[in-house]
């Protein structure tokens, strides 16, 4: 009895902690892209800019993070109204938790925007009463489930709308957005496969008397391909190196077993709409 004691409590420390493999982040669909001519030019780009690999914490957490830059810009004369958009435009973030030994695990996933919107009117080339503006109004998540379908995680979605909007009372202006959420979505066990979409809506408009520029800009500097513009080219006005901006993605991976985490912790934020559970129990059941 003794011995069978012994032998159980080796298996049980010894039995491999679940881990994050085969990490991989699309190109964004559809593809961006501008339009330049005598009256307007506007540009519109998501692009990777760097990922962490996996790492593994002191506590045990195996974590990856994914450094997505954005931007949206556009600079016009008068007579000439312009968008430029980000709109429907997604890119993708696929992985693998392996855990052959079923021991268990949390998945957590987080994302944050980190940005800057700018706006400058030409009030001596304007009409009176136009303007110029640069809106973001948020990202969506949604997740790939086994009959391959995506499902909105509703509680992952950033919603907070930033404005900066120049007209001839407030020739310059700019706004700093910093927009985040995470949740515990998942608590499982075995080895699965993973793919979730981020769905990005960013708006920049003159309307038909303004003569100015606006920019979205995260991570991404728009000068690169709009030279002229003035109070949007990074730093910016603002000084912020570029480095600090963009989108950040998180995976989160804690493992209930193997020799680091042997209890099963509580999961830090549980999904509480209807649409989230559902889709962490089919997630359960999955086969």
């Amino acid at each position: 009895m003794k011995n069978s004691i012994i032998t159980l409590f080796f298996l049980t420390t010894l039995a491999p902690a679940a881990t994050l493999t085969n990490v991989v982040v699309t190109t964004p669909f559809p593809i961006p892209g501008g339009v330049n001519n005598a009256l307007y030019r506007t540009y519109a780009h998501l692009s990777p800019i760097s990922n962490s690999g996996v790492t593994q914490n002191v506590d045990g957490s195996q974590v990856y993070t994914s450094h997505m830059g954005a931007i949206a810009a556009l600079q016009t004369g008068i007579d000439a109204p312009a968008v430029a958009l980000l709109f429907n435009t997604n890119y993708q973030l696929s992985f693998t938790v392996e855990d052959p030994a079923n021991n268990g695990y949390s998945l957590t996933l987080g994302h944050n925007i980190v940005a800057y919107l700018n706006a400058a009117i030409d009030v001596d080339n304007s009409l009176p009463g136009a303007s110029v503006g640069s809106r973001y109004q948020g990202i969506t998540v949604d997740w790939l489930n086994p009959s391959n379908d995506w499902v909105p995680i509703s509680n992952l979605e950033l919603t907070t709308a930033a404005l900066a909007r120049a007209d001839e009372d407030e020739p310059l202006a700019s706004s700093f957005l910093i927009d985040g959420a995470s949740a515990t979505a998942f608590v499982l066990s075995g080895t699965r496969d993973f793919q979730f979409r981020f769905t990005f809506d960013i708006q920049v408009a003159a309307g038909a008397a303004a003569a100015g520029e606006a920019a979205f800009r995260a991570g991404l500097d728009p000068c690169i391909a709009l030279p002229s513009l003035v109070v949007a080219c990074t730093p910016g006005l603002d000084g912020t190196p570029i480095e600090q901006l963009g989108h950040f993605a998180t995976v989160r991976v804690d493992s209930f077993g193997g020799p680091i985490n042997n209890e099963v912790p509580e999961p830090a934020t549980l999904l509480t709409t209807a649409a989230a559970f559902a889709l962490a129990l089919r997630l359960k059941y999955r086969r």
